[in-house]
């Protein structure tokens, strides 16, 4: 995965089947809303947690 920098007012297509993640890089909350199609599915959600921890 490539890293891209996303902020305030950003809108981000993802499509299907992608890996990707989001990472709070800031001081502020990380608010962000995920429209999906298809609709998510559990089966296909995998936790890309690598431990580390953000503040």
């Amino acid at each position: 995965m490539t890293a891209q920098p996303v902020g305030p007012g950003d809108v981000v297509c993802i499509p299907p089947a992608c890996p990707q993640r989001i990472t709070n890089t800031g001081t502020l909350d990380l608010i962000f809303l995920a429209v999906c199609t298809p609709r998510f599915v559990a089966e296909a959600y995998r936790d890309m947690d690598d431990g580390a921890e953000t503040s």
